[in-house]
């Protein structure tokens, strides 16, 4: 495949997309680098997007489950699975700060990935 600025792509290479630049892009969020637990709710608000910006959704400003056919299909239990394990933190603990001031964001994201070929697995090391 060639792409329009002539980059030629070999058959069988595999693709990834930088996710957290997406999620991090103001274009894409307003403070993206801001936590706002309720950033998604308050894009609901807006008429015609009642039912856009679920967690389950998929899209191509929010791929953390994919996009198109190869959205991923257990994201609908794994949303349940999250629901339930937080109804239970809830349950059986109480939460409290640990101190006066809150503690510094940390953000990780990764993408673990190894494309199978000749019995071995590319882009794992083993030592």
């Amino acid at each position: 495949m060639t792409l329009p600025d002539g980059t030629f792509i070999p058959k069988g290479t595999k693709l990834e997309v930088n996710t957290y630049s997406i999620h991090h892009d103001n274009s894409h969020y307003e403070n993206a680098s801001t936590f706002d637990g309720l950033r998604f709710y308050k894009k609901r608000q807006v008429t015609g997007h009642e039912n856009k910006y679920l967690y389950i959704s998929v899209g191509k400003d929010d791929l953390s489950f994919g996009y198109g056919r190869h959205a991923c299909p257990g994201r609908y239990l794994g949303h349940l699975n999250i629901k339930l394990a937080m109804a239970e933190f809830l349950r059986k603990y109480d939460f409290k700060q640990a101190g006066p001031e809150a503690p510094t964001n940390h953000a990780f994201e990764a993408l673990v990935s190894a494309k199978q070929l000749n019995g071995m697995e590319k882009g794992i090391r083993r030592d």
